[in-house]
């Protein structure tokens, strides 16, 4: 459910006043923002996940650039989420 504000509307507002780069910081440190809450809550807060989620958040930019579908970071996400939670239990 992330992809469809921060990819779906977010990044696409703000692409319109701003390059496609300044965008896609913004719009990823703005997804940062939304996980902080929940790191710092339950005592999971680390700079390596702050990093990891920006650079997330930039990846899944450069995925609906490539593909032009909100489909591509949709599935790449819940793959991701699947990994962390299931495999990994991250």
């Amino acid at each position: 459910m992330e992809e469809i504000p921060y990819r779906g509307f977010i990044f696409q507002q703000l692409n319109e006043w701003f390059s496609v780069s300044e965008a896609a910081v913004i719009s990823s440190l703005l997804f940062v923002t939304i996980h902080l809450p929940g790191w710092l809550s339950l005592h999971l807060f680390r700079t390596q996940r702050v990093i990891f989620i920006f650079v997330f958040g930039m990846l899944m930019v450069a995925l609906l650039r490539y593909s032009k579908s909100l489909w591509a970071p949709i599935v790449s996400h819940s793959l991701n989420d699947f990994f962390s939670v299931v495999l990994f239990r991250i």
